[in-house]
């Protein structure tokens, strides 16, 4: 994986635009990353890794990356073009931040967004916008994800420097991050896993015989004493001696069972002969008891006997009457029919009383029937005549009505219209004159802009007028002090030099050589006099160095603010006024706008009024037209139906006077004469006199059936043997007291048949000549077998339902025993492999599975850390791994110690100087680098970056050091430097310089021929 150009926005501490030619800055393959502390050094590394797995790493968090020098609504990005895996790929990302509202107050959040692109044939194609899918890519390409990028790439030296001082297990969590062992610790918790679930088996088998053993014992308590051998604690018995101690209990419940059995049929026989015998003399007693009832219903049977002849008596006659019952009914019914039919036409002679007719025979009442149909017909057509000027008149009084509502509705229309054109015209007037204030906003906002603009510009000048005088103050200061501690430094390092003189001048023997020179003559030796140690002149040269740093970072700050003075004063443009007369025109320009604004706001309800007054004035001017065509149409319908009610009426009057002058009907002489009246006259006349003729012709066929009728009666009646009708009528008898003589008789026959019966039965015969039978005495030799057979019974079942019990559970028992046998051995097997893997048990390391593939992981780092450690701090030290187990029983095998090559002995990485520690560490994240590339198949990453850590070192071990970071550049690898150590500037001659204002950070590439030049 190379990167090619890196180009960030908004993010981080940088407010605008940054972008940066990886290419050309790493074309000597090794470049640096300088500037001040907060600068934006790690930003840059960050913007990497955001760009290619949409989040930073440590415990920065992607949240809040939006630049808080940046306008709130600028969208912060990241675009990062790279080639990996022979693809040249483009990855824009935007991380989620949020904006002021474009209308109103607050905030509103903006989505995470990505975009991955492809050069192809010289053209950037799209490739996707998705999150999920672009991530998929990377890690495809680069075959690693975030953690270990961060680890392998960036190589953060204060993370490899607490690595190596670690404790073993957390060194585990880096290398775990690192290196895939899941499987490994997937088998760890698998074998866990089992030996949970082989512990919870064996604990239910274990449940479950304690349970089978509380059966148990519940079964054998409720037996007696004995039966089982001696009582035993069936929990205490071990689980291998419970099966035969079963089985001896169930041999001797099962004797006793057999014993029971015995006794139980015993008194079972004895049981059978008094239940025998007491049956026999029970049913002796019931016959004599029968026989005895018997003569007494005989008894009683034969005092009734004259009461049952008499309700034969009775039965008889009733039975002959019976069968002339209806005749006797029809004589009754028809007698009555001629009644009822000399009422009704009694009653209809008065109503053809008000006829206008002397005959009332039944010739002259049918010619009277034909006058009245005639009259009837006459009368049809006057009420169809009315119906005809009833609907006429209601029509004519309907148009009359819509007439009146049509000349409302004319007068209404036009004084609507002329209320419409006057509203059509004011709303005219009120849109132009809104249409000509709108036409001034613009010009408002601008200036109203402009002044804003002007007032922050004051507001700033003289804001940063005093941070520049305040600046220049401090840089005088601190360029003197910086003076200062440089001359302290120059006078300890000379000191230093004359006292190392004279010391050496001191040990000078005339005769032998000088150990700087070798000259035997020593003409003038420098003065002896007291050394100043080294430590002081290099914490002098510290102190000297940083006032520098500060004095630079004081002056890169005050450059920023001239330069923005500079700009700031081109935007003033001439400008004078200040701050208070700024704002004075700034509220007057603002009330000016907002008054054009409130003019102009109603210009569009003011639009829609116009086009409403004019859509109603049309609708109107249409509503009067209509109005005026109806009012027309009505008057000359309500001409015509006129005319015609004055017709319908005469044809009307003409019909009602032909029939009052031949219809018979008479009026009531109540004086009502309408036509209704002579409707319900004449109908009335003629259904009287069809009632007359009916009642007639029903009276004689009345006569008629009652004579025919008593004749059929004396007929019957004789037959019957009776004498006439009344005697008939007597011996008649209702249904309900015939039901309870037959009822009556029946029953004493059938009483009388069933006594003698009773009598006649040979076993009453039998007992009723025999003696009575002592049944209390047959009870009581009854009732003490049965006692015995029940206590026996009760007996033989209890030992019966036992032995069952005993054989149910002595098959579960057996089986529980057997499970738990193969169970528990099941469970040792899993545990001791479960804890030898998860680093307990007989593992004299506490070393889990996973760790130990770790430590192995672990040993090739310190072999390919050891290969740059070499060439470092002159070969003196190695990493060597140690799976010594570590004290007080904590696990172990991912420890580390150094070798000091010097002198044979190792010691703890702890003990390591601070220069020590950095070459170290610095071999460790590049050993753990290329064992990391290893693990992924040899990838070939040709971007690092080296993260501080080089403040520590000498000159010399920084000689080696670079030697080192100059030896990853073969094969084109870029290697990139982060650091703020002053030497490095001299070192690495190409450079990213980050400088940080009050209005963010900036970028700034120097590409240095001369390698001795500073950048």
């Amino acid at each position: 994986m190379r990167l090619h150009r890196l180009e960030v926005s908004a993010f981080g501490p940088f407010a605008a635009t940054v972008g940066i030619d990886l290419d050309a800055v790493a074309e000597g393959g090794l470049f640096l990353i300088r500037g001040a502390t907060g600068a934006g050094k790690t930003s840059l590394l960050d913007a990497v890794c955001f760009a290619l797995y949409a989040d930073v790493p440590g415990a920065r968090t992607k949240k809040g990356l939006h630049s808080d020098h940046a306008e709130p609504g600028v969208v912060p990005s990241v675009v990062l073009e790279l080639t990996a895996g022979g693809r040249r790929l483009r990855l824009e990302r935007s991380p989620e931040f949020t904006r002021p509202k474009s209308r109103g107050t607050g905030h509103v959040t903006v989505p995470a967004k990505g975009s991955l692109s492809e050069l192809d044939d010289g053209h950037w194609q799209v490739l996707s916008t998705r999150q999920d899918e672009i991530g998929d890519v990377v890690r495809d390409v680069l075959g690693m994800g975030m953690e270990q990028f961060s680890k392998v790439v960036l190589l953060p030296q204060g993370d490899f420097a607490a690595f190596l001082r670690a404790t073993p297990e957390q060194r585990r969590g880096l290398l775990e991050r690192l290196f895939d062992v899941s499987s490994y610790a997937e088998l760890e918790e698998w074998f866990a896993a089992r030996r949970r679930e082989s512990s919870a088996e064996l604990d239910v088998q274990t449940a479950g015989l304690a349970a089978d053993l509380g059966v148990l014992t519940e079964v054998l308590a409720g037996l007696p004493q004995g039966v089982t051998g001696e009582p035993l604690d069936w929990s205490a018995i071990p689980v291998d001696d419970l099966p035969p101690a079963l089985e001896a209990a169930r041999q001797s419940l099962g004797s006793a069972v057999a014993v029971a059995l015995a006794e139980r049929d015993a008194a079972a026989l004895a049981d059978s002969a008094a239940t025998d015998a007491h049956r026999a003399a029970s049913e002796v007693s019931a016959a004599r008891t029968r026989g005895d009832q018997a003569k007494a219903r005989l008894a009683a049977l034969d005092e009734q006997r004259a009461d049952h002849e008499a309700a034969v008596v009775l039965l008889e006659r009733g039975a002959r009457a019976a069968t002339v019952r209806g005749d006797l009914g029809a004589l009754a019914r028809a007698r009555a029919a001629v009644d009822s039919a000399r009422e009704a036409l009694d009653a209809t002679a008065a109503d053809i009383s008000t006829l206008a007719v002397e005959d009332v025979s039944t010739r002259a009442l049918t010619g009277v029937l034909d006058l009245l149909a005639s009259g009837g017909r006459r009368l049809d057509e006057a009420e169809l005549r009315t119906a005809a000027v009833t609907e006429r008149a209601r029509r004519r009084d309907e148009v009359q009505r819509r007439a009146g509502v049509a000349k409302a509705g004319v007068e209404r229309s036009r004084r609507r219209l002329a209320e419409a054109t006057a509203a059509h015209d004011a709303a005219v007037a009120a849109l132009q004159v809104a249409v000509e204030q709108a036409a001034h906003c613009e010009p408002a906002e601008r200036e109203v802009a402009r002044l804003v603009e002007l007032r922050g510009l004051r507001l700033e000048q003289d804001r940063e007028s005093a941070r520049e005088h305040r600046l220049r103050t401090e840089m005088a200061a601190a360029r003197e002090h910086a003076q200062g501690l440089r001359d302290h430094y120059l006078d300890l390092r000379q000191a230093r030099l004359d006292g190392m003189a004279g010391e050496l001048a001191g040990r000078l023997e005339a005769g032998e050589p000088c150990a700087v020179c070798g000259g035997t003559d020593h003409p003038a030796p420098a003065p002896v006099s007291a050394a100043v140690p080294a430590p002081d002149v290099e914490a002098a040269e510290s102190r000297w160095r940083t006032a520098e740093l500060s004095v630079g970072a004081l002056s890169e700050e005050l450059a920023g603010v001239v330069a923005a003075a500079a700009q700031r004063d081109e935007r003033l443009a001439g400008d004078e006024r200040d701050v208070a007369a700024l704002d004075t025109a700034l509220g007057e320009a603002r009330g000016r706008l907002a008054a054009l604004a409130a003019a102009a706001a109603h210009m569009p309800a003011q639009r829609t009024a116009v086009q409403a007054t004019a859509q109603a004035l049309q609708q109107l001017g249409a509503g009067a037209e209509e109005a005026m065509a109806e009012l027309s149409a009505t008057t000359s319908a309500l001409q015509t139906l006129v005319e015609d009610l004055a017709a319908e009426q005469a044809g009307l009057d003409r019909a009602t006077a032909d029939h009052a002058a031949t219809c018979p009907c008479r009026g009531d002489g109540d004086g009502d004469a309408g036509l209704e009246a002579v409707r319900r006259r004449h109908d009335r006349s003629a259904k009287a006199v069809h009632a007359h003729l009916s009642a007639g012709e029903q009276h004689h066929r009345c006569e008629a059936d009652l004579a025919e009728t008593g004749d059929v009666l004396a007929a019957a009646l004789a037959e019957a043997g009776f004498d006439d009708e009344a005697t008939a009528r007597a011996a008649l008898l209702p249904p309900p007291e015939v039901a309870e003589l037959r009822r009556a008789t029946a029953a004493y026959e059938q009483a009388r048949q069933s006594a003698q019966a009773t009598l006649e039965e040979p076993d009453v015969s039998a007992a009723l000549d025999a003696e009575e039978p002592d049944l209390e005495a047959l009870v009581r030799a009854r009732d003490a077998t049965r006692a015995s057979l029940l206590a026996a019974s009760s007996h033989e079942a209890l030992l019966r339902r036992g032995l069952a019990g005993l054989d149910r559970v002595n098959t579960a028992v057996v089986q529980r025993c057997a499970s738990i046998a193969d169970a528990s051995a099941q469970h040792a097997l899993v545990r001791d492999l479960a804890d030898t893997l998860g680093g307990g048990g007989s593992n004299e390391l506490r070393m889990r599975l996973s760790a130990f593939v770790l430590a192995a992981r672990l040993e090739r780092v310190a072999a390919l850390a050891n290969e740059r450690l070499a060439t470092m701090g002159d070969g003196r030290y190695q990493l060597r791994h140690t799976d010594a187990p570590a004290a007080r029983g904590a696990r172990s095998g991912l420890g580390l110690e150094v070798l000091d090559l010097w002198t044979g002995q190792a010691r703890d990485t702890a003990t390591l100087s601070g220069g020590e520690s950095f070459m170290a560490s610095l071999a460790l994240a590049l050993g753990l680098a290329d064992a990391v590339r290893e693990e992924s198949g040899g990838f070939d990453l040709q971007t690092l970056f080296v993260d501080e850590g080089f403040g520590t070192l000498d000159d010399d071990t920084l000689e080696q050091v670079m030697g080192v970071l100059d030896g990853l550049r073969e094969g084109g690898r870029a290697v990139g430097v982060v650091s703020h150590v002053a030497e490095l500037r001299t070192r690495i001659p190409s450079q990213v310089v980050v400088r940080k204002t009050e209005r963010g950070s900036s970028v700034r590439v120097t590409l240095v021929d001369e390698p001795g030049s500073a950048a």
